[in-house]
């Protein structure tokens, strides 16, 4: 827990043969080959999906996973939610802990959302499964998921004064460039403003597929508008007595009034159609 959420660089092969334990009972790590490394913003983003999985928190779940991967924002988040809990109904009972198929799950669950884990987390899975299984053969009753828990509580706590000055203090120095350029910034705007010249761009409909649905909806209404004058032009053509006659009993507006409707019919059904297939009113 220490090497993966606090230090940010883990060995990532954790099995029994790579962990050695000295005479005094120092652990000994070996075969450094694959070493894994998360930011420290992943860090947090993954302690809190843990801690959500061992509370059963599905909303919490998905709200850690979008931290960790960008969702689209088409996406169906109560569909998602439904699915997550679910899963954890499934995989994360008290003491269950994780499981390789857990995380394998996961991954292919989000991802008929369209959602991809990055690579990184791909080996943080890999690497909590090897490490669980490791401590189990110590302790068979441990579980993963309660000490992450237990951790996340602990770097999630109150944080004491020094912490938090130090924190501020970072964060000053990190942004002491751009509060520099501020007064300057904020002097052309107010610039540009009274001179006239201020003005703002707006991408509308910059997703291709917003336009494709603004084509499909503007298509069905024009559709609907022709059928409606058609339908009502070909009634007001029938209730028209006067006029040629095709023969002795059919006249040339009773024709194209039965035309008409015809028509609009046929459109009114297609508009229908459309809509029922897409979902979209």
């Amino acid at each position: 827990m220490h090497q993966i959420f606090e230090v940010g660089v883990f060995h990532a092969d954790p099995h029994p043969g790579n962990i050695l334990i000295a005479p005094d009972g120092t652990i000994v790590l070996i075969d450094l080959g694959a070493v894994g490394r998360i930011g420290p913003g992943h860090r947090s983003a993954v302690l809190e999906l843990l801690s959500a999985a061992a509370e059963g928190d599905a909303v919490s779940l998905r709200q850690a996973l979008e931290r960790i991967t960008v969702f689209d924002r088409r996406l169906d988040t109560r569909a998602l939610d439904a699915v997550l809990e679910s899963f954890l109904a499934r995989y994360m009972r008290a003491g269950g802990g994780i499981t390789a198929s857990a995380f394998e799950d996961l991954a292919a669950l989000i991802g008929q959302f369209g959602i991809r884990l990055p690579r990184w987390f791909g080996t943080l899975g890999r690497t909590m499964v090897s490490l669980e299984g490791t401590l189990t053969m110590v302790d068979p009753a441990f579980s993963l998921v309660d000490a992450a828990r237990v951790h996340a509580e602990r770097q999630m706590g109150r944080p004491s004064v020094s912490e938090l000055r130090s924190t501020i203090e970072r964060e000053a120095v990190h942004q002491l460039p751009r509060l520099r350029r501020l007064p300057e910034r904020v002097d052309e705007l107010f610039g540009q403003l009274l001179a006239g010249q201020l003005s703002a761009s707006v991408s509308f409909l910059s997703d291709e597929r917003d336009s494709k649905l603004l084509t499909r909806l503007v298509d069905r209404i024009v559709l609907a508008v022709i059928a409606a004058a058609a339908g009502v032009g070909s009634t007001l053509l029938l209730s028209v007595d006067a006029g040629p006659t095709l023969g002795s009993s059919v006249s040339i507006n009773e024709v194209l009034g039965y035309f008409g409707l015809a028509g609009a019919t046929a459109l009114a059904f297609r508009i229908v159609a459309g809509v029922i297939r897409d979902g979209e009113t």
